[in-house]
């Protein structure tokens, strides 16, 4: 199943995360627990992927924003308190040319939450990828055995480019809806793109792209989701992303829709080398 990451629409300063609330001396938990939740609102994207254990609540920079200045810090905010102390955590900001840009963690507690955040530097304008992962509470890596990953611009250039008909396939052809599908993609070049389909027997619900192959090794394996819109009318859904470095992907989309059997929701799939 692919994850739908669907960050609330409330953009922080264009230098990421400087406009952070301090935290203060409450009286009331209930008075603590409200701070917390307008920080949240005010600094971080809102993501709504409930991950095993403990789940993400927020993360800055956005994903898929592409800022006109460079942040200070990547951050995110863990659903539990007393994390990001782990000597297995991380967070690295990858450039194109595989160079991270973060250094040491650093966690401050905002109530039940963990405020986890690496300072970055010397970041020029381009396109960037946050691989990240934290233990929950009880053991287990929130961002799964392989990390998670988010993309982000800073005064990244999106090259003019045609558009690119795509040919997506569900190899295990499930029973009422049709096993292709085409999509529109605004470019297969490194940058701000969207992909546009019209799907009359179902909803597209996710947009997910993985690095398969790439001359970088610190790419390889890295994962991007798209939040995808649907207007109901017209059945034409569009999900916008960066596809932020040079590489083969796969990418993946699901669908759901209503047969005769039943709710079906599945993966087509399709492949396809970004350029610079």
């Amino acid at each position: 199943m692919l994850q739908i990451v669907s960050p609330l629409e409330r953009m922080f300063d264009s230098c990421g995360a400087r406009r952070f609330l301090q935290p203060m001396l409450l009286k009331s938990r209930s008075m603590k627990l409200l701070l917390v939740g307008a920080f949240m609102a005010s600094t971080f994207g809102i993501s709504s992927v409930a991950m095993a254990h403990a789940p993400v609540r927020g993360i800055a920079p956005l994903a898929n924003q592409n800022l006109k200045k460079a942040p200070i810090v990547v951050e995110l905010l863990a659903g539990e308190a007393g994390l990001g102390t782990s000597p297995d955590d991380y967070i690295s900001v990858l450039d194109a040319s595989g160079a991270n840009h973060a250094s040491a963690l650093t966690t401050l507690e905002q109530g039940d939450f963990s405020r986890i955040s690496a300072p970055v530097s010397s970041m020029n304008s381009g396109w960037y990828a946050v691989h990240w992962n934290v233990l929950s509470q009880d053991g287990h890596p929130m961002g799964g055995e392989d990390g998670g990953w988010w993309s982000f611009g800073v005064n990244g250039k999106t090259a003019k480019a045609g558009t690119r008909k795509l040919s997506f396939a569900n190899p295990s052809k499930p029973t009422g809806v049709p096993a292709t599908f085409t999509a529109s993609l605004n470019g297969l070049r490194i940058g701000q793109r969207t992909l546009t389909a019209t799907v009359k027997w179902g909803t597209i619900t996710s947009v997910k792209w993985t690095i398969m192959n790439s001359p970088i090794a610190q790419h390889k394996g890295a994962t991007f989701s798209w939040p995808v819109s649907c207007v109901k009318k017209t059945r034409v859904c569009a999900a916008k992303g960066i596809i932020p470095f040079v590489a083969n992907y796969r990418i993946d989309v699901q669908i759901s829709a209503k047969t005769k059997q039943g709710q079906l929701t599945s993966v087509w799939s399709t492949t396809g080398t970004s350029a610079g």
